[in-house]
């Protein structure tokens, strides 16, 4: 083992400098580390920072009274290994190079106010966790499991998809019912969330009969603890089955005790809480029609990011009232101004954050076996898309079909007239409509396997680096003077920067006018409008060059 050690050591020493010696548990687990407290999942860093910049744990923080911070008093391990054997639980607390990691991590003073602020909001969300658990009979401590994946951070999101305070995966969300669309993702609704993750749990205590084993396959799936199982030669000890188990789950264990260390001991380390007060008088409103976050700020005068902070799970700031997707949070007060000019909110330049697209008259269809002809309907032709037309396999459902085209369920249901009681069945042709610059790209989603089409699904974020690599190699080949196309979308000849005296943006598929207005401070959708003496129901197109506003 020492031998080993060494190794990795020399290693590391030679071509990554940033790790650290590997660390040995009482389980006998050992690893490189890719961080300064010696765990390797940076996403439990991530979430503690994200969590900061919530507008309402920003204003919470900015409004403490007392900000000095105390130094850290020196408790040695054997101490804490003594603390943490006194806290009573039914989940099994151990004291581990793992465990300590995590303890470390939560009381460095470089990020005490963050820590301070979590466990403020622990006094908001540990009463409704604890209500859940009682009512599905699971140990109390569990509560902890949301302070440990996302650090109460609701639009918090892990290397694998799983999302939300409860970091739940996509698979797990749909068989509690939650809803995931282009729109919505419910993981991010606290209490729709806490529901599913108490009986997610449940069903995993009804497996392994062991909490530690558990919260294990809570976080990687039971498939990989039962192959973690396997792979140790039928160990059922969760630290022998350690270093078996997914590097993205296997530090949530520890995390999670030492979460449970921290909120009994936090006194201690001279940590304060602070108080995260979240509006007193908010309540939720339902939706009737179809509403951007923009119309909703605008109109009430509310702020956008705070809309969007109570609201995480609506991902694009659109409320599509569909599946009993319709509620809002706002404050009371907020609720009966929004009641009384209802209708102007819908109506505040829709044709600006939503597009009207071109309807044309399809004829019907005669079809055989003495099945009735079809009805007449509207189908959305939307504008520069190319169309392409998918058979229906066994299997196959709207929700993964939308997902491989990376369109909106509604958006099928659309443009084939499939409302709420019509079904697909296999051999079924459907018609998909994609960007024309990607149809290529599409089109040989018919003739994939299933697992073909999920492996596209699961590279989206590679494939769309290369697409817009390929876009910035062909902007520069065909224009000398252009500058390379940014992530954000600017592609402004370098020339015209240098001699105008405004800022341009150049605008891509899917940009409207309230989302380009947020890209750029001092500016908004009327000036822009008004700078490029565009009219009221005016359509934008990609490519087209925009004046933003003055230098």
């Amino acid at each position: 083992m020492k031998r080993m050690n060494l190794k990795y050591i020399i290693i590391a020493f030679i071509f990554l400098p940033i790790f650290l010696p590997a660390q040995t548990n009482s389980g006998g687990t050992s690893g490189l580390v890719l961080n300064g407290y010696g765990f390797e999942n940076n996403l439990f860093i991530t979430n503690l920072d994200s969590l900061a910049k919530i507008s309402y744990v920003e204003k919470a923080i900015a409004n403490r009274k007392n900000n000095s911070v105390k130094k850290n008093p020196v408790i040695s391990d054997s101490l804490v290994k003594k603390k943490l054997s006194k806290i009573e639980s039914y989940v099994g607390l151990p004291f581990n190079n793992e465990v300590n990691s995590f303890i470390k991590f939560y009381i460095d003073p470089l990020n005490r106010t963050k820590v301070e602020a979590m466990l403020g909001l622990a006094d908001y969300y540990e009463p409704m966790f604890e209500e859940n658990l009682k009512k599905y009979k699971l140990p109390l401590e569990l509560k902890y499991l949301a302070m440990t994946g996302s650090s109460f951070f609701p639009a918090a999101i892990s290397q694998t998809g799983a999302s939300g305070i409860w970091q739940l995966s996509y698979p797990v969300a749909k068989r509690y019912g939650l809803n995931i669309s282009s729109y919505t993702d419910e993981r991010r609704d606290v209490i729709k969330s806490t529901v599913a993750a108490a009986k997610y749990l449940k069903e995993m205590y009804e497996i392994y009969h062991d909490w530690q084993l558990t919260i294990a396959a809570y976080t990687c799936g039971a498939a990989n603890v039962n192959k973690a199982i396997s792979r140790a030669n039928g160990e059922r000890n969760v630290w022998k089955i350690y270093n078996f188990l997914p590097q993205y789950s296997r530090e949530y264990l520890p995390a999670f005790i030492a979460s449970i260390y921290l909120s009994e001991y936090y006194k201690e380390y001279n940590i304060v809480p602070i108080k995260v007060k979240m509006p007193e008088d908010m309540d939720t409103l339902v939706v009737k029609q179809k509403v951007h976050f923009g119309q909703i700020a605008e109109v009430l005068k509310i702020s956008m990011q705070e809309l969007k902070d109570l609201n995480p799970e609506y991902k694009v700031g659109i409320i599509q009232p569909i599946n009993d997707n319709n509620s809002l949070r706002i404050s009371t007060k907020q609720i009966k101004a929004f009641k009384a000019l209802e209708d102007s909110i819908y109506n505040y330049n829709s044709t600006v954050y939503f597009q009207v697209a071109k309807t044309v008259v399809i004829p019907p269809k005669v079809v055989s076996s003495g099945e009735t002809s079809t009805e007449y309907f509207e189908e959305v032709v939307p504008k520069n898309k190319a169309k392409l037309t998918y058979k229906i396999k066994s299997g196959d459902n709207i929700g993964l079909i939308a997902q491989w085209y990376n369109v909106s369920i509604n958006e099928i249901k659309s443009w084939n007239n499939l409302q709420q009681k019509k079904t697909i069945y296999p051999g079924q042709e459907i018609i998909i409509y994609v960007p024309q610059y990607e149809e290529a790209k599409y089109k040989e989603i018919n003739s994939m396997t299933f697992a073909e089409k999920q492996k596209k699904v699961g590279k989206t974020s590679t494939s769309n680096t290369k697409t817009a690599s390929t876009t910035g190699k062909s902007s520069s080949s065909t224009t000398a003077n252009k500058s390379d196309v940014l992530s954000s979308g600017l592609a402004i000849s370098n020339d015209v920067n240098k001699m105008s005296s405004y800022v341009y943006y150049k605008v891509k598929s899917g940009d409207n006018l309230w989302d380009i207005s947020r890209k750029f401070e001092g500016t908004s959708v009327e000036k822009i409008m008004k700078l490029n003496n565009l009219p009221k129901n005016y359509k934008l197109n990609v490519g087209q060059v925009l004046k933003i506003k003055e230098k």
